[in-house]
């Protein structure tokens, strides 16, 4: 016991050494045993891990030929590019596709105002069938029938002429009749016979002229049917179609716009879709190492071995 300064005794207590060891050594052992435990879970699990064969994949070795594959910048191409023109003037009037949209043949693209051909069409129409009536009335040939009539009656009027000599010459000869009977009768003889040779002309040339007239009316009938023909033409050319499958460009015109005036008006672009070509470039370096490897597989074919192992 010692006093303190305040004259207040306190007092100390020491431990004995003999403890602390004792302590010291539960300590120590403590974390031996705990080493050993984790060594011991460590050494378990590193064993289970060890006993567990890894997955592996196993492929047979095929002997094959393999594509060669390139990178090449490149575009695409449409096989066909159609320029459609319109090629009749006239006002465009409807616009029945959608620009950029897949069209199919034969699809109605545009329609132009037809009033102004089908009117020629009609006209056309109306021509044809007067030239085919032409034609008819040249193949009856009714002047050469005119002609024929004339001819018979002058050649009815000679016969009675030469009767009317034949009878009166006897009687000339015994004076039987005055001279100028007979000679009147001669004369009139004449007149007949030339009469005759005229008539035969007039026939000869309306037969020449009919034939002419007809293969003039032949030509003109062929001449309107080609005008109806081209009229006929002109008025479905109002009607504008696509010709080929493929995707639409954009429109070039408006409705309300007078194209086809001039040179031909192009109103839209049609582009194939199925096939579509790609254009790139390659290397010489490259083009003749393709071609050796063409050239390598048409001359040692690649077969597959009668066997095979895998490893």
């Amino acid at each position: 016991m010692k006093a303190g300064p305040f004259g207040i005794r306190t007092s100390r207590t020491t431990t004995p050494r003999p403890v602390i060891r004792l302590v010291h050594c539960l300590l120590l052992t403590t974390s031996l045993i705990s080493a050993l435990l984790t060594a011991g879970c460590k050494g378990e699990t590193t064993a289970s891990q060890a006993a567990t064969p890894p997955a592996v994949v196993v492929a047979e070795v095929i002997r094959k030929n393999v594509p060669v594959y390139g990178e090449y910048v490149a575009q695409t191409v449409a096989n066909a590019v159609v320029d459609i023109p319109a090629r009749v003037e006239a006002t465009l009037e409807k616009v029945l596709f959608v620009e950029g949209a897949s069209v199919k043949k034969d699809q109605i693209l545009f329609e132009l105002d037809k009033r102004t051909y089908d009117a020629q069409v009609q006209a056309a129409r109306a021509a044809l069938s007067k030239a085919e009536a032409d034609l008819v009335y040249a193949r009856q040939q009714v002047e050469t029938q005119r002609a024929k009539a004339q001819l018979a009656q002058n050649e009815a009027q000679l016969a009675k002429a030469k009767q009317d000599v034949n009878r009166l010459r006897p009687l000339i000869k015994e004076d039987a009749v005055p001279q100028q009977d007979f000679d009147n009768a001669v004369a009139a003889q004449d007149v007949a016979q030339a009469q005759v040779d005229a008539a035969r002309a007039q026939l000869a040339n309306t037969q020449l002229t009919e034939r002419t007239q007809v293969d003039i009316m032949q030509a003109a009938v062929q001449s309107t049917r080609a005008a109806l023909i081209q009229a006929e033409l002109n008025l479905s050319y109002c009607t504008i179609r696509s010709p080929i499958d493929g995707l639409s460009g954009r429109k070039k015109w408006s409705v309300g716009n007078l194209v086809g005036k001039g040179d031909a008006t192009t109103l839209v672009t049609i582009s194939s879709a199925n096939p579509i070509w790609v254009d790139f470039s390659a290397s010489e370096l490259d083009y003749l190492r393709f071609t050796k490897r063409q050239e390598a597989r048409k001359e040692t074919p690649c077969t597959r071995p009668a066997s095979s192992s895998t490893p």
